[in-house]
């Protein structure tokens, strides 16, 4: 796994969306007298009840929102994502961590020309860390010093997490300062998942042309073709920019989309 710049220009922003498939936690599994889940299925974690695949009202659902409390991304909060992408904001206040978070979802129908329909594939979490901004009846619930410890999160993870339970540690710098990271992420990749031959081509083509429609994205920009099904990223520990996490679950819609389209 490549370490990923999620800032400075459009390009390192995708990288950081594709390439920060490198692990995801999951607060969820199949419970007793439900339908298994993809996840159940192929063995990796989503974002709580979030299935990568799903329609923006499938996920709705999933996380139990009402509509007021997601909002639609305007174009121009979408730059440099990759053409056919669309999001939404999820309004519904929310601590994590002792830190409010907002969280965008992204989606796309067909993703840079490829498949039928992508639905969620990735998302973020940035994490509010200006002690301004919290009031003064906040206070007994926030963290002591208004920065997200990677440790203690990536610990809470891996508590909660079924098949995400690979971890790796790296260091990134940009210029908003220098990240620790810390990635968590599945075994399973398209190559070694269960599934029958005609649809793990299905979905390897998908993810090969994405790979052949971004493989210009620079020097961050790995290959989407070859990474786990489910992952995360945390940046955090720069004193000069927000903490934020970046998952991504693009290989799994993308196998999503195959098995749906056979």
């Amino acid at each position: 796994m490549l370490n990923i710049k999620a800032h400075g220009g459009p390009r390192r922003w995708f990288a950081a969306l594709t390439a920060g498939i490198a692990a995801v936690f999951s607060l969820s599994s199949c419970s007793i007298g439900q339908a298994e889940t993809d996840m159940d299925i192929y063995h990796y974690d989503g974002y709580l009840n979030a299935q990568w695949g799903s329609t923006p009202e499938e996920v709705a659902t999933q996380l139990q929102l009402v509509r007021s409390q997601w909002v639609r991304l305007e174009d121009d909060q979408l730059e440099g994502m990759p053409e056919g992408t669309f999001g939404y904001e999820i309004i519904r206040t929310t601590m994590m961590f002792g830190l409010y978070m907002k969280t965008e979802l992204y989606f796309a129908d067909t993703l840079e020309g490829a498949g039928e329909y992508i639905g969620l594939y990735a998302m973020k979490i940035t994490f509010q860390e200006d002690p301004e901004y919290y009031s003064t009846s906040d206070l007994s619930l926030c963290d002591e010093d208004f920065k997200l410890n990677g440790d203690d999160a990536i610990e809470e993870f891996q508590a909660r997490a079924l098949y995400n339970r690979n971890v790796s540690y790296g260091t990134v710098t940009d210029e908003q300062g220098t990240w620790d990271t810390i990635s968590w992420y599945c075994d399973n990749t398209i190559d070694t998942v269960d599934v029958n031959e005609e649809t793990r081509d299905a979905a390897k083509a998908i993810l090969s042309q994405v790979d052949g429609c971004l493989s210009g994205w620079g020097e961050y920009f790995s290959s989407v073709a070859d990474d786990p099904l489910s992952s995360a990223t945390i940046y955090y520990n720069n004193p000069d920019a927000e903490s934020y996490i970046i998952f991504s679950g693009l290989p799994a819609a993308a196998l999503r989309d195959a098995k749906e389209t056979e």
